[in-house]
């Protein structure tokens, strides 16, 4: 993996490197993701506003652009941070593939209540960085009640569901 002298991987070499070669420090990990975001500041989930006959949403539409649409919830500032389009590259290790390599996409989204969706598809990368197939999607919701208690709830295209509660 090559580094830049402020430290930072891309998002590339992660893509060609073992996880143990991506191991990073906290610096690191915060250096890549403001390089990333550079890139993935201006994306939004597609919307239907401008369609003849799909614009007629009598509720908001959702958005994964804090510059766009209605106001995140207030109970959902603490999760301000995840609201965007993230891609990214990585390494995978399953029973049924061996190691590969993996592109995603997560979206975060909100329509100004109190819970935010959640959408991440996944695709196998060759070795030099192409997507080569279909891997994993998943879709849910975040959720805070009002103990501050964060639930995430999950629907993995295999079939699997997974619900995640924690306490900040």
């Amino acid at each position: 993996m090559t580094e830049s002298t402020d430290n930072t991987a891309t998002a590339q070499d992660a893509a060609n490197s073992t996880a143990d070669e991506i191991r990073l420090d906290g610096n690191a990990a915060v250096n890549l993701a403001a390089e990333q975001s550079k890139l993935t500041g201006g994306r939004n989930i597609p919307t239907l506003s401008g369609i003849d006959g799909l614009d007629d949403l009598p509720v908001a539409e959702d958005t994964a652009n804090l510059r766009l649409g209605p106001n995140l919830h207030d109970g959902l500032l603490a999760l301000l941070p995840l609201i965007g389009v993230w891609r990214g590259a990585g390494q995978a290790d399953s029973a049924s593939d061996g190691q590969y390599a993996f592109g995603q996409q997560l979206i975060f989204a909100h329509d100004g209540e109190n819970y935010i969706s959640y959408e991440s598809r996944i695709w196998k990368l060759d070795k030099e960085g192409n997507a080569t197939d279909q891997d994993q999607r998943e879709s849910g919701f975040w959720r805070i009640n009002d103990k501050d208690e964060i639930e995430f709830i999950c629907c993995n295209s295999s079939g699997v569901v997974e619900i995640f509660m924690a306490t900040p």
